[in-house]
């Protein structure tokens, strides 16, 4: 398993790599670690001397971070590699993702849990609307623990490519041999269509051989649910897709941001529904 971590040297940007390293050094993934630096906005001559600082001092922190890491000896036998890059970030990750087939990104929030900036808008946000890759969001508070609980919240309509679940099932096959998937309905009789149970069971298979528990919510307190699931079941890690018009803005419309789900401090994992 080969991860990038976006770093900007802040607090939150340090917790989503050390508990990046975690993960790698429980799954025995490789870690990339990049702080990328772009150009301020001016024709002067004076942006060229501007940019030689900041690549500069994008190099002296990436080396102060590989000593603080070189001090906590656990992590010694982890293959980590530094990199300093100066452009546009999501053309970098791209293409440093292509380069060293990363399977995914890990990027820390900014004081709000990760949902609340996916909705209220962060470089999370921009990160994802601009780069099709997995990408997993630390809150700033959340510490690292063994995953054993992991929720993949799907809306069941049917995906491009069921390669997209690739992250989901490599993260929780080295963890975990269940899934909960949280499914919202919308009918009383909490059946799903045969259009949705289809697609469920597709899910099934290609997940297999990881056992999939279904758990279904009532679309019109769907948040709140999750919250309280994610909460009651302890979860460790939660999953979606991220499709242009989906789940995301149906599971949490604008009456629901204010509900716990948006204070549900977990790792979440962004899967992109790929053009």
């Amino acid at each position: 398993m080969n991860i990038l971590v976006l770093t900007d040297f802040s607090v939150n940007a340090k917790n989503a790599l050390y508990f990046a390293l975690d993960l790698a050094l429980e799954s025995n993934a490789n870690v990339k670690i990049l702080n990328c630096v772009s150009a301020p906005p001016s024709k002067s001559n004076v942006v060229v001397s501007i940019m030689d600082i900041l690549k500069e001092d994008s190099e002296k922190g990436l080396n102060e971070l590989q000593n603080d890491i070189k001090n906590h000896k656990e992590y010694s036998t982890l293959k980590l590699e530094m990199l300093s890059s100066v452009g546009e970030l999501s053309s970098t990750v791209e293409e440093i993702s292509s380069q060293w087939n990363i399977d995914f990104i890990v990027m820390g929030t900014k004081g709000m849990t990760a949902l609340e900036e996916i909705f209220i808008g962060s470089n999370t946000t921009k990160m994802i609307s601009e780069v099709e890759l997995p990408l997993l969001a630390i809150p700033m508070d959340c510490k690292y623990s063994s995953i054993k609980e992991i929720t993949f919240a799907a809306d069941l309509v049917e995906l491009k490519s069921k390669e997209i679940l690739a992250p989901l099932k490599l993260i929780a096959s080295s963890f975990v041999d269940t899934i909960q998937l949280f499914h919202v309905y919308g009918n009383k009789e909490n059946q799903l269509e045969s259009e949705k149970r289809k697609e469920l069971e597709e899910i099934k298979s290609y997940l297999s051989p990881l056992i999939i528990k279904e758990v279904f919510a009532d679309h019109s307190k769907s948040s709140q649910e999750l919250a309280d699931f994610s909460s009651i079941n302890k979860n460790d890690l939660l999953a979606m897709v991220s499709r242009k018009h989906g789940f995301f803005k149906r599971l949490f419309s604008t009456s629901n941001t204010e509900t716990v789900a948006l204070k549900t401090a977990i790792p979440l994992l962004v899967l992109p529904e790929r053009n």
